[in-house]
């Protein structure tokens, strides 16, 4: 007779398994040794993630620095390699977006492009009135078990206005 058991309560963490089988006629089976024992580790924890700088709500007028930061204290670590973040850059006036990109785990310093080309993201010329546009960087981490951060974001605002000056005649 062969059954099998699933056990959804394991805890985070690390487990250990072993067999014992009582028959009906009182026959006692121990799990062989070796293996023995199976050891299992859960990773229910989510990694963290966050645009770290600058300050969410600031100015900016030219290509600024995001810092993107990422830990995992659960058991797995972060996911190998580039599949275990990403970050999306978005022009929230104009809709324009980057699209979902990967990067390397860990503190990151992304660039994000403010100007009228093409390649720039972020840009005022684009909507009206000119003079002010709101930029969003977003940021996801996942561990080596599945778990997700979620997206974690900061706004900044974009204006490449320079002030109008003027006198008023004062007579």
């Amino acid at each position: 007779d062969s059954r099998s058991y699933l056990d959804n309560s394991i805890p985070n963490g690390a487990s250990w398994y072993g067999l014992h089988v009582l028959d009906a006629a009182g026959n006692l089976k121990v799990e062989p040794v070796p293996p023995g024992p199976i050891k299992v580790t859960a990773d229910k924890i989510a990694p963290s993630a966050a645009v770290t700088s600058p300050a969410n709500g600031s100015w900016q007028k030219d290509d600024f620095s995001a810092t993107l930061s990422d830990s995992d204290i659960g058991s797995s670590g972060l996911a190998p390699g580039l599949a275990g973040c990403q970050y999306i850059i978005t022009d929230l006036t104009s809709g324009k977006t980057t699209g979902t990109k990967t990067r390397t785990c860990g503190s990151y310093t992304l660039i994000v492009p403010v100007g009228a080309s093409a390649s720039d993201i972020c840009s005022e010329d684009r909507v009206a009135p000119v003079g002010e546009a709101t930029c969003n960087v977003s940021t996801m981490s996942f561990d080596a078990a599945g778990n997700s951060s979620g997206w974690k974001s900061r706004n900044f605002k974009i204006d490449q206005t320079n002030p109008a000056v003027g006198i008023a005649n004062l007579t």
